[in-house]
């Protein structure tokens, strides 16, 4: 997923609890390496790769989770009224998001590009449409590696992958809460998260665009920032996108995200937050 991955678990306790807690912290590293394996689209061994490969001769099945992800994707489409889509890896390839970007970009994209076989459990292309999982794929593997610490008992922790996506688990001792800034500028907002996702999506440097927006087929941001708080990385991730594809809340967007707020002229989506952001209900804001 071309980031660095961190966990940390907070442990009062003796030695060999510290040993297990740190066991258990590399299981879940391992267990994101292992959704990079599935969902890059830099590896060509990957899942999301045999897909593009082969996925327009014939449906690629796959397994539960995948077909269950790319499901969800395909709600979130809908309720983010096109302005999220996996089915965009051409577009991305032809704007030099990805390799050997020189090649005209399919206009197949959504229901009309990705087809989920339903009884066959299997994923099929169509006019030339190819996955890219990339606003969604940290997400995913950050709410895999929460289950992995919450079995085993962690009841303090904080993960995140690239510090652009953050999975809290509880609060850190003597706190209420973990404190997280949204974006590395001084003075920039923060969110506290219990039991919270957090995902920030921001212009690049120098104004470079790199997000994508399914519907016009460009790069493009209507927003210097979006971050959105919830249950579910996933969510968070593909609705940050959507807010900064955007720079409005769509009608449909998830309840299972928090309340929604706006930093001069930002959208974002926030739980209990500080700084420079103004909280407002999901009925309250424009």
């Amino acid at each position: 997923m071309g980031t660095r991955f961190e966990v940390v678990i907070a442990c009062v306790g003796s030695a060999s609890h510290a040993a297990q807690m740190r066991a258990v912290g590399e299981e879940a590293l391992a267990l994101i390496g292992e959704w990079h394996d599935r969902l890059s689209t830099f590896d060509p061994g990957s899942l999301v790769s045999k897909i593009n490969r082969e996925g327009a001769s014939l449906p690629v099945p796959v397994d539960d989770e995948l077909f269950g992800l790319l499901a969800m994707c395909e709600r979130i489409r809908v309720d983010s009224e096109g302005a999220f889509d996996v089915s965009v890896g051409s577009l991305m390839r032809a704007h030099g998001f990805r390799p050997g970007g020189t090649g005209e970009p399919t206009s197949e994209r959504g229901v009309r590009g990705l087809t989920l076989g339903l009884s066959a459990q299997s994923v099929e292309l169509r006019g030339g449409a190819e996955i890219d999982l990339g606003a969604i794929a940290k997400g995913a593997a950050l709410d895999a590696a929460r289950e992995i610490l919450l079995d085993a008992g962690v009841e303090s922790a904080l993960i995140h992958g690239g510090g652009s996506t953050i999975v809290a688990i509880g609060a850190p001792p003597g706190a209420d809460a973990w404190r997280v800034r949204l974006g590395d500028e001084p003075g920039a907002p923060s969110v506290r998260l219990r039991d919270q996702s957090v995902s920030y999506s921001s212009a690049r440097p120098g104004g470079i665009e790199h997000v994508m927006d399914p519907r016009s087929g460009r790069p493009t941001r209507a927003c210097e920032a979006s971050a959105c708080v919830g249950e579910s990385a996933l969510e968070t991730d593909a609705w940050a996108t959507v807010l900064f594809v955007r720079g409005e809340r769509p009608m449909r967007m998830s309840e299972r995200l928090t309340s929604a707020v706006r930093i001069d002229g930002v959208w974002a989506l926030a739980g209990a937050a500080c700084g420079r952001i103004e909280l407002c209900t999901k009925e309250t804001c424009p």
